[in-house]
């Protein structure tokens, strides 16, 4: 996990301890002026690896692409965010949740959606929103 005094990173893979996951995650919601897309679950690698690729390849854009492998362990905080209560959890899940710089959910996506690169683009621009969330 990156200290207090460390740079957000473009793209993080949360830790398997559910703990120290929602401390990584708190730690980027609480920066200032970055969007997050967050893929959920073990079946998020492929979302994961294209907003990773945008993130990366994109880094003015102040949006960092960030994978919870464990979806319950960062459900609370998820949830506690404004348009938080759209996301479902579960096998049938979001598998991908764009969250701005307001901290404002603004944009879910299920399995089929994150693996699509354009569905995964409209979610990038979702995250790099600082005015308000993006329609559902």
């Amino acid at each position: 996990m990156p200290s207090d005094d460390s740079p957000i990173l473009p793209s993080l893979v949360l830790s398997n301890d559910a703990a120290k996951a929602r401390a990584e995650l708190q730690q980027y919601l609480t920066a200032d002026n970055v969007g997050i897309l967050l893929s959920l679950g073990s079946e998020g690698a492929d979302g994961f690896t294209i907003s990773s690729g945008m993130a990366q390849s994109q880094p003015g854009i102040g949006v960092s692409a960030v994978w919870a492998k464990d979806p319950e362990a960062v459900r609370p905080i998820i949830q506690s965010l404004q348009n938080g209560g759209h996301v479902i959890f579960g096998p049938n899940g979001h598998r991908m949740v764009s969250i701005n710089k307001l901290d404002q959910v603004s944009r879910v996506l299920s399995l089929f959606e994150s693996k699509r690169l354009v569905s995964v683009l409209g979610a990038f621009w979702c995250a790099a929103r600082t005015d308000k969330a993006c329609d559902f």
